[in-house]
Parts: structure tokens; C-alpha cells; sequence
């Protein structure tokens, strides 16, 4: 241990100074708390974003595959299962799951007089149904029949549910705008409740084969394609390859664009949380300039002693940055553990319950991501580390004659 460091050990472990202790655990008390909110901050933000994302990408998938059309209705332009893309995906190492799907716009009518429109959203077995089973909250999900017959189940959400006061088991008409009109009785089978608007408020799930035989289709023709892949992350990347083994008359959209409001309103939220991460770290820096400043100021005399004896500007210094960085790693360290424990809990417990309706979600999610965890604990260190150079400089200025009479 050199001197410098033998001077900054006995000024940390002084305890004489009432004074300097409590200044010290103010600083780090200051940094535990600005790391804490900003780190709890991140943790709710990542969560929130994952799962908006997963309860869209879950209801459309990542891809979307039809034709293109310029005819008005749902019934134009279907496009052939066995021709284009699709036969290709299940060569795609990337892909991690792809449905077909039918849409078909209805009146839905139970025993009470209330109608509403909805798309009706034909699907069959090979559904995504393990990232939608959480959204199920009532029932159960469609049994499909092996024959050529259509399963007469259906699946609407909540707030359907809600409005045509039906319940699990009843029965439901459904009017189709054809010529003549269609109307067919379904079993309400399941209610589904994603919390977003988009969704809950214009879809139900029936079979696919009924669509088929009132669209009179073959079973090689439907509305699109859902495709999903092994990371969300590389939507744009794989965007490209998908398009290229594309028929030139098949659109693909990707999901982000086509729900492209949602994924904007989340982007902003990442530029509001840098702002609101600045501000915390604005605050914590100058709490840091402004603590040791007024070490710097309780030990002019002892500054004046060091040059005396012939210490150097930047030697001096020094004993108050390593004094500021212990600060500094202390700070952090109680923060990580806060913000880490409070993490967890909420994330087993759900302690902090959120209103759905506003929020598409019943708590405060959580999601963990530690290598952007480790490098915002960096990001915190080298700012305020970089803040204490600041008030160090004072130490140049004070001359050794006036500090020694400093009282």
C-alpha cells in the first residue's frame, strides 16, 4: 500500500468525525437509491415491452402471408397452401411454427337481443396454441373434428362474452354476409383475453373448415399464413429471406408493421425512459460533486498539511477519488441488491397489481436481461466516476499557507 492510498484508507475508516460519516452514507444512501429506481425502471420497461410484444406476436405471429388483392372483400384472392412460401417454411431452420387462418367478417347474436360485428377467425389443429394457452381464461380451447366435418365451437373474448351476456356452453349465431346470407348456431366453448382493444374487441376463433365450406374453398385455399420464428429480435432480418422464396403475387407484412401503432407507442416509451434514466443520473452525478466537495472543504487544513510535505496536486487528489470510489461501488452494490430483491418478489408474488383495461396487463411485469443489466450498472459507474473529477480541482487552488490557518 502506497501512501497515497495508506491516507485515503484512514480518512474511510476515521470514525471521529461524526460529520464525515454521515456525509459518507448520504452519498451512498444518494446512489443506492438513484441506481435502485433506475434499475428497477429498466426491469419494468424490458418486461412491459415483452409482454405487449408477446401478446401480439402470440394472437399474429411474427410474419404475415396472403395475397395481394385488390378487391374489397375477405373472400378475394385466397392464396394456395401448396404453392409460394409456404411449402418452404418447414425447410426454414429459423421458422419455428407457421398456421394457416381464414377471416370472414360476421354478426354475432346470443339469447339476448345485443349484435356485434367481429371477424370471424377460421383456424384449425395446427394452431399456435402454446403461446396463446395463457390468454384462455374461461373453458377450453376448440376440439377439431378428425372427419370432414367443422367443429362447431367457438372461442370469443371477454368483453364479447360481457356484452352478449352469454356463458361457457351456450349457444351462439353466427350471420355471414353472403348471397343469400348464412347463419350457422355455435357452441361458446372458450373465452380468451388478451387485454388489448385491437384484439379482444374484434375477433372470435371457429373452425377453419366451416369458412372453407361457406367461402366454397378446397382445403388448399385460405385467407394467410401466421409464421412465427425462433427470435423476435431478428424480425428484419429474416424479413428478407422470407420475401425472396416468396411468390411475386404473396405479400408478407411483417407484425410490427402491421400493428405498427403498438410498436411505435413502445419506442417512445424507450426515448421517455432515457430521458427519465438522464434526470436519475444528473442527480446522482451532482449528489457525487457535491459530497466531495465538502470532504474537500472539512479537510482544507490536511490538504495544506500533504502539500507542505510535499504531496503533489494530483496525489491529493487521488485520496479523495479512491475515497469517491469506494463511495461509488458501495452506492451500486446496495442499489443492485434492492432493485434485484424487489425484482424477484414482484416477480413471484405480483405485489404491484395494474388496472388492464389501461395498462394490457393485471401487475407489474418483469422480465430480466443481464447482459443489458451488467452493461447499465457500467453506464451508472463511468458517469458519476467521471462527475468526481470535477470538485478534485479545487484541490489546485488552495494554497498551502491559507489552508493551514483554515479553521
Amino acid at each position: 500500500m502506497n501512501f497515497v492510498q495508506f491516507i485515503s484508507s484512514r480518512i474511510w475508516y476515521n470514525s471521529s468525525s461524526s460529520f464525515s460519516t454521515l456525509i459518507n452514507k448520504i452519498a451512498i444512501g444518494g446512489i443506492a437509491l438513484g441506481v435502485t429506481i433506475i434499475l428497477l425502471s429498466f426491469l419494468i420497461l424490458i418486461g412491459f415491452k415483452n409482454e405487449i410484444e408477446k401478446n401480439v406476436y402470440s394472437f399474429s405471429g411474427h410474419y404475415n402471408l396472403s395475397k395481394y388483392s385488390g378487391g374489397l372483400s375477405y373472400k378475394d384472392n385466397p392464396i394456395n397452401l401448396y404453392e409460394g412460401l409456404n411449402p418452404v417454411l418447414n425447410k426454414l431452420t429459423y421458422v419455428k411454427h407457421s398456421h394457416p387462418y381464414i377471416l370472414s367478417p360476421v354478426l354475432l347474436k346470443s339469447h339476448s337481443e345485443d349484435i356485434e360485428g367481429v371477424l370471424f377467425k377460421g383456424i384449425n389443429q395446427n394452431f399456435n396454441f402454446n403461446s396463446f394457452k395463457d390468454k384462455l381464461i374461461e373453458g377450453s380451447w376448440i376440439e377439431f373434428n378428425k372427419n370432414e366435418n367443422y367443429s362447431n365451437q367457438i372461442v370469443i373474448s371477454s368483453k364479447l362474452k360481457r356484452t352478449l351476456d352469454a356463458k361457457v356452453g351456450d349457444n351462439v349465431f353466427l350471420y355471414f354476409a353472403n348471397n343469400p346470407p348464412i347463419y350457422r348456431k355455435l357452441e361458446l366453448k372458450g373465452v380468451f383475453e388478451t387485454g388489448m382493444e385491437e384484439f379482444d374487441n374484434n375477433f372470435i376463433f371457429g373452425d377453419l373448415l366451416l369458412l372453407q365450406k361457406i367461402y366454397n374453398w378446397n382445403d388448399s385455399l385460405v385467407s394467410g399464413v401466421e409464421i412465427f420464428i425462433d427470435n423476435s429480435d431478428k424480425v428484419d432480418i429474416y424479413y428478407s429471406d422470407l420475401e425472396a422464396n416468396s411468390f411475386f403475387d404473396e405479400y408478407l407484412e411483417k407484425t410490427d408493421a402491421k400493428y405498427i401503432q403498438v410498436f411505435e407507442w413502445l419506442k417512445l416509451l424507450d426515448r421517455n425512459i432515457l430521458i427519465f434514466f438522464s434526470l436519475i443520473l444528473f442527480v446522482a452525478s451532482f449528489n457525487m460533486i457535491s459530497i466531495l466537495l465538502i470532504l474537500i472543504m472539512e479537510r482544507i487544513r490536511m490538504i495544506g498539511v500533504l502539500k507542505a510535505l510535499g504531496l503533489k496536486n494530483n496525489q491529493i487528489k487521488n485520496i479523495f477519488l479512491f475515497n469517491g470510489f469506494k463511495l461509488i461501488l458501495l452506492g451500486i452494490f446496495f442499489g443492485n441488491i434492492i432493485s434485484i430483491s424487489l425484482g424477484f418478489l414482484q416477480k413471484k408474488y405480483k405485489m404491484f397489481q395494474l388496472d388492464k383495461s389501461s395498462y394490457y396487463m393485471e401487475y407489474v411485469p418483469i422480465s430480466w436481461d443481464f447482459i443489458s443489466f451488467f452493461q447499465l450498472n457500467l453506464t451508472i459507474f463511468l458517469i458519476t466516476f467521471m462527475s468526481m473529477f470535477l470538485p478534485v480541482i479545487i484541490i489546485n487552488k488552495i494554497k498551502i499557507l491559507d489552508s493551514i490557518k483554515f479553521s
